[in-house]
């Protein structure tokens, strides 16, 4: 969900600015398991999907942040969920981005399914930003997806005092798996917010919500 600050990180002067195009992540400084994959959606679907959003209405969030949140109601500290009539499926205009993930022929994004989406609207008057956190990973299992529309950021992962730096180019998609999703934190400084940008994020359900695991009889 709209999360911020699961554990602490750091900044250091090991710091690398990567803005390959269509490139698994996987040899630097042994950071496996990150991809960003350009132009998953073209100019136009960018446009329609953001006069969708746009219509649908923004609630206040943290840090400076504009969001929407579209799934179950989650409680993690009570490790809970709740799945109320208005939470119970993904808004119809998110199907353009399913079917750019379906139509992938990108191995990273191969038996995605989403069960929750998120939208973030980050703008620099606002001073909007994301502390340095990792995702939940009691529910939300092994990969994130994340789109990216209107203008690029640099997303910061941080291990220690290494902080790997990755430019997010608009209507590109970053998918975080293995290390990267469970070993390495992520954040948007506010410096590095000079436009508006949408994030659009897809989570998938843990192996514990999956069948054959503890809790399957939740899955949604």
């Amino acid at each position: 969900k709209d999360q911020e600050g699961r554990g602490g990180g750091g900044g250091g002067s090991n710091t690398r600015d990567d803005d390959a195009l269509w490139r698994d992540l996987s040899t630097a400084f042994s950071f496996k398991g990150l991809t960003l994959i350009p132009d998953l959606l073209s100019p136009s679907l960018e446009s329609e999907l953001l006069f969708e959003i746009d219509n649908a209405g923004w609630a206040a969030s943290q840090s400076g942040r504009l969001k929407q949140e579209y799934g179950p109601k989650v409680n993690f500290k009570e490790q809970t969920i709740r799945v109320t009539a208005s939470y119970a499926t993904l808004p119809a205009w998110t199907l353009p981005l399913l079917r750019a993930v379906e139509g992938s022929s990108h191995p990273s994004l191969d038996g995605f399914l989403a069960v929750e989406f998120g939208a973030l609207d980050y703008g620099p008057l606002r001073g909007a930003a994301i502390a340095p956190h990792i995702d939940d990973s009691w529910l939300w299992g092994p990969r994130i997806v994340t789109f990216s529309l209107l203008s690029p950021v640099t997303m910061g992962f941080i291990r220690g005092d290494l902080e790997v730096r990755v430019r997010l180019p608009p209507r590109s998609a970053l998918v975080m798996a293995g290390p990267a999703r469970y070993q390495w934190l992520h954040a948007i400084r506010r410096q590095d917010v000079t436009s508006r940008r949408i994030s659009l994020t897809f989570r998938e359900l843990s192996a514990e919500f999956r069948p054959g695991g503890g809790r399957a009889e939740e899955g949604l």
